[in-house]
């Protein structure tokens, strides 16, 4: 971990010097890149940025001890005002520090990639952040990089069996990378699959690709119902285990031209997913429907219960609930089958 210094210009000597560096700028206290015209009043100073920057990090007006007595900055141990890209570069450090006791398992390249993906995109109305090459962990710009670093979510995916519940994918994934993403319950993406690339999206309980999603002739598609399975191991699912590929478009469900070999329809929802003794299940009767019948599955195809018997069904959204306290904890598979085809997803009890 570098700093980029604070020139106001390109990023310098070491950070500029190896693609394996996580280069650090400073960030103002109103989340600008810091700059000499930046809101902390500090004209002599900007923080250096272009085409080697990864990640920013507060850079002015950090406190932080001091030597002590007369030796130092101030009259105490400790100072208020440790400022530059040299202020903002220990608090990736640390961070670093902090997902590496979460998983001390993990590579430098790895640390990096994960500081990188779960990084904060600051003020939007200053900088445009858009898919670079060479720059696969999500949308970047030169003014801050992936953004603002989030230790939080960053402990999150350092976990792997922690990950978010609910990932929203934008960020179009370009020629010949691949995107792995995996969520508890669920990931909405609107972004685009180049030709060449290819997206790989684990959820828990759907995954849903809404009005902006594209796969491109020649790209990869596989989308599994399946939660978290470790610290970025990503796993096909089990032998004959259901698929579902969700598209909405203007509120209704329709098929997708992509190179998805099953195209089911979304609005089967699990909420909580993992679950305790009740299970709720949200679902959609979509135009065309008129019978709803829903059934709780184990994984090796024994039925458990009828959730759901309706023959008159209308359209709209409705919910159901299961009393499952008497369920052993393990993996459970829910499907809804209507007159115009099936929904199937996974749900978890505790």
């Amino acid at each position: 971990v570098f700093a980029t210094a604070n020139s106001n210009g390109a990023v310098a000597y070491p950070a500029n010097s190896n693609p394996g560096i996580l280069a650090v700028g400073a960030m103002s206290p109103c989340g600008e890149r810091k700059n000499p015209a930046s809101c902390d009043g500090e004209n002599f100073w900007g923080s250096n940025f272009g085409a080697q920057l990864d990640v920013v990090a507060p850079g002015v007006l950090i406190p932080t001890t001091d030597r002590q007595g007369a030796n130092g900055y101030t009259g105490t141990d400790y100072t208020l005002t440790f400022n530059g890209t040299s202020s903002a570069c220990p608090h990736v450090a640390g961070l670093a520090a902090l997902v590496l006791s979460v998983n001390p398992n993990l590579s430098a390249a790895q640390v990096n990639n994960i500081i990188e993906q779960s990084a904060q995109k600051v003020r939007p109305d200053l900088y445009a952040y858009a898919n670079t090459g060479g720059r696969p962990n999500g949308t970047w710009n030169n003014q801050t990089g992936y953004g603002l670093i989030n230790a939080q979510q960053a402990v999150i995916l350092a976990g792997g069996n922690n990950c978010p519940a609910d990932i929203a994918v934008t960020a179009n994934v370009a020629a010949p990378n691949t995107d792995n993403r995996q969520a508890s319950n669920s990931i909405t993406a609107t972004n685009i699959i180049a030709n060449g690339a290819r997206g790989i999206y684990h959820g828990g309980g759907f995954v849903l690709l809404n009005p902006g999603f594209s796969a491109e002739p020649g790209s990869g598609l596989n989308a599994y119902i399946e939660g978290c399975s470790g610290n970025f191991v990503y796993r096909p699912a089990a032998a004959g285990e259901p698929i579902t590929y969700s598209y909405r478009n203007n509120g209704t469900d329709e098929s997708i031209n992509t190179q998805a070999s099953r195209i089911k329809k979304a609005g089967l929802v699990a909420t909580p997913n993992p679950f305790t003794n009740k299970l709720i299940i949200n679902y959609t009767i979509a135009a065309g429907d008129t019978k709803a019948f829903m059934e709780l599955f184990t994984p090796q195809g024994t039925r458990i219960a009828v959730l759901l018997q309706n023959n008159n069904a209308a359209t709209g959204t409705y919910y159901t609930s299961y009393d499952a306290g008497v369920l052993p904890s393990g993996t459970y598979l829910v499907v809804l089958t209507t007159n115009t085809g099936k929904q199937t997803i996974r749900v978890v009890k505790k």
